[in-house]
């Protein structure tokens, strides 16, 4: 699966407000003893997070895939390789976050 700038600059998002919601919880007081409750790990609710963002993503942009098609078959299709390092560098961060 390839993944798009928008899709790095959105996981980017995801991770960076994960953060946030971490840190304030952080500072939250513990809840008072007597109640049964369930805590989620901050790790969790970031996998729960990036599934309801992925979820909302279709996995085959078919509108995409026919402009590429199109242009491979008329011989316009050209590669730009300032974008093909920008994509490995995306990618490479994606990775570390992960």
């Amino acid at each position: 699966m390839l993944i798009s700038t928008n899709q790095v600059q959105n996981v980017l998002k995801v991770y960076n407000q994960q953060n946030k919601v971490r840190r304030a919880a952080q500072t939250e007081k513990p809840a008072s003893m007597g109640k049964d409750e369930m805590v989620l790990s901050m790790e969790s609710k970031m996998v729960q997070a990036v599934k309801q963002h992925l979820e909302t993503v279709p996995e085959i942009r078919q509108e995409k895939v026919d402009q590429l098609r199109a242009a491979v078959k008329t011989g316009t299709y050209h590669v730009d390789g300032k974008q093909i390092a920008e994509k490995m560098l995306a990618r490479s961060i994606v990775d570390r976050l992960g």
